[in-house]
């Protein structure tokens, strides 16, 4: 069986109230290490969730291996202090990271072209009149 390497993750949350100590100590719990939390906000929420308008929100990066990440999930669906929850994988930075900071083409790509507007020259009022009069004939 291969040994798992820990990979960096980012979990934001949604609380009711300020319990993110509880969030870290399930992280730590199940093995997480370098645990970094962020200041909690309190937010007004678009929509109401669980008949709440405001939350706790927050968010904390950590170090985990994979195969624990659902066991982290279950435990947070329980809680029910947490109102929503989202779990991301922060993928690795590479030394050759200036290819992938450029902006990747959609849909299979475009080139960017300069367009030529001919300069039209000023036109005066009776000109446009005249031949608005000779099209309507």
């Amino acid at each position: 069986m291969e040994e798992q390497e820990l990979r960096k993750y980012e979990i934001t949350f949604l609380l009711r109230e300020d319990i993110q100590d509880q969030i870290q100590s399930l992280l730590l719990k199940n093995g997480a290490q370098n645990v970094i939390a962020n200041d909690l906000k309190k937010v007004q929420l678009s929509y109401p969730i669980q008949k709440e308008n405001f939350a706790f929100m927050g968010n904390v990066l950590f170090e985990v291996l994979p195969s624990e990440i659902a066991k982290i999930k279950n435990e947070l669906k329980l809680q029910n202090q947490v109102l929503r929850f989202l779990i991301t994988k922060i993928k690795k930075q590479t030394s050759s990271s200036k290819e992938k900071d450029k902006p990747k083409p959609y849909f299979g790509g475009y080139k960017k072209e300069k367009v030529n507007i001919p300069s039209t020259s000023m036109v005066s009022n009776e000109t446009l009149e005249k031949q608005i009069e000779e099209i309507l004939k």
